[in-house]
């Protein structure tokens, strides 16, 4: 209405492409006449300097960053308005897994810098979204000889009542690094994912990550326990270390397993399993051995 997130958008964009990412930007439609706007003196929203945002874009991105001013301490009916026309990428899972964040303006330093992002996360969290926060990545954040924006959260300006009082360069500096650091974040996830399908032909995903994965030995000295390393793949070309909802335990045991329990026994060369020293009697009197997830939730019998 006023500027103060075009503003703060423009450094954003410059923090995106400073990671070399692909910037797309948009605005959100308007839901005030011109009337109203005027009597509010405000209007810079009539005046759009990108497209307006359909939820059909938000299938073409990795990530995005939505930027609004705040209104009572949660986002402005506009982009309120817009969240309710995105049932159709809620009904088909079209923002599963894409990444977002946000920034604002604020009338004052307790005016919603944080709350808005946090009322923000059921629709993110009903679409299948992932938040990423600045979290305390940048000094500015925690800085206290001034009234200024930003938060945990993502960037913000402090605009007063009127919106007389323009972004101050530092929250500028804070926005654009929000930008830059969001987008390599996403970079670095998208080529990651990339790098899982394409590097082995023929498996899956998880299939070529795994065969690639150097097996973890845990230090038993500093742990107090340690992890078998888990073969490459199996006979049938899917991950050895497949999650515990797609590998069956292990007979007779009725707990969760690790990613080393559900491993398949070694064979012989003619298909038979072999025997291993601790089989039998012995076996029976040794005791249970679980692995980190017991570990972390406070299972027993860790040696």
């Amino acid at each position: 209405m006023y500027g103060h997130v075009a503003t703060l958008a423009e450094s954003v964009i410059k923090g995106v492409e400073a990671s070399g990412a692909i910037v797309k930007p948009y605005q959100i439609q308007e839901t005030l006449s011109e009337e109203v706007l005027t009597k509010m003196h405000g209007g810079a929203s009539l005046k759009p300097k990108y497209p307006l945002l359909t939820p059909d874009d938000l299938k073409e991105v990795d990530g995005v960053l939505f930027g609004c001013p705040t209104r009572y301490g949660r986002v402005a009916a506009q982009l309120s308005a817009f969240f309710d026309h995105t049932g159709g990428l809620w009904f088909t899972g079209g923002l599963v897994g894409k990444f977002v964040g946000m920034f604002t303006s604020a009338a004052g330093p307790h005016g919603g810098h944080e709350s808005t992002a946090l009322t923000s996360m059921p629709f993110f969290a009903h679409q299948g979204m992932v938040f990423v926060p600045l979290g305390y990545t940048h000094p500015y954040v925690s800085e206290l000889n001034t009234v200024h924006g930003g938060a945990p959260w993502g960037a913000s300006t402090v605009a007063a009542s009127d919106g007389s009082r323009q972004p101050l360069p530092e929250e500028l500096e804070l926005a654009e690094f929000q930008g830059k650091s969001f987008a390599t974040f996403v970079s670095t996830f998208v080529r990651g994912k990339h790098l899982a399908t394409g590097e082995v032909a023929g498996t899956t995903p998880v299939a070529a990550a795994a065969a690639k994965e150097v097996p973890q030995q845990v230090d038993s000295q500093k742990d107090g326990y340690s992890v078998p390393p888990a073969t490459a793949t199996d006979t049938a070309g899917t991950a050895a270390t497949t999650t515990t909802d797609k590998a069956p335990a292990p007979a007779g045991d009725t707990t969760g397993t690790t990613a080393a329990d559900s491993a398949p026994p070694p064979t012989s060369a003619a298909g038979a399993p072999t025997t291993s020293p601790a089989t039998g009697a012995a076996a029976a009197q040794q005791p249970k051995k679980r692995g980190f997830f017991a570990r972390c939730c406070g299972g027993g019998n860790i040696d």
